[in-house]
C-alpha cells in the first residue's frame, strides 16, 4: 500500500484518486503536460475556501476542478489561464452568496457580501466574453456600406 507524507499508510480510495489524476490530468486540462496540468489544478484549489485538510479530501476538491476545466475544454495555454481564473471567480462568487445569506450575519456583512459577489459575477461575465472572443466566438459586427435597391412597377 502507498504511504502518504506522513508516512501513514493511503487508503484504495487515496491511491485510486491520485492515479486518476495522474492519468487524466493532461486530457481534463487539455495540455501535454502532466505537471503543468497538476501544477494549473492546484493554482485553482489553493484558491479556493474549501481546501480540505485531508488528501482524499483534497483529491476529491482536485478531480471537481479538474471536471470543472474539462467541461470549458481549454483549447492552449491562454484558454487554461482564464479558465482556471473562471472558476476561481465562481467558487468566491459563490463563498459571497454563502456568507451574505448566513442567518447570523449583520445587514453591513451581508451588504458587503452581496456587493463583492455581484463584481465578481460581473468580472466572470467579462472573463466569458473573453473566452469566447479568443474562441473567436464575439460578437461580429456587419457593415452595410452600399445598397442599391430597384423597383420596378408594372402598370396593368
Amino acid at each position: 500500500m502507498a504511504r502518504g507524507k506522513d508516512g501513514g499508510s493511503k487508503g484504495k480510495a487515496d491511491v485510486d484518486a491520485a492515479k486518476v489524476l495522474g492519468a487524466a490530468a493532461r486530457e481534463l486540462v487539455g495540455t501535454d503536460s502532466g505537471e503543468r496540468a497538476i501544477h494549473l489544478l492546484n493554482q485553482v484549489l489553493n484558491s479556493v475556501r474549501s481546501v480540505a485538510a485531508s488528501d482524499s479530501d483534497r483529491n476529491a476538491a482536485m478531480l471537481a476542478i479538474a471536471d470543472m476545466l474539462a467541461e470549458l475544454r481549454p483549447r492552449d495555454e491562454t484558454e487554461r489561464m482564464l479558465v482556471a481564473q473562471m472558476i476561481s471567480v465562481h467558487e468566491a462568487t459563490m463563498e459571497c452568496f454563502r456568507r451574505a445569506m448566513l442567518p447570523e450575519q449583520s445587514f453591513e456583512g451581508r451588504d458587503m457580501n452581496l456587493k463583492h459577489a455581484e463584481r465578481m459575477t460581473a468580472i466572470y461575465a467579462r472573463q466569458l466574453e473573453a473566452l469566447d472572443k479568443h474562441r473567436g466566438k464575439g460578437k461580429q459586427k456587419i457593415t452595410v456600406e452600399h445598397v442599391k435597391v430597384h423597383l420596378s412597377l408594372i402598370h396593368i
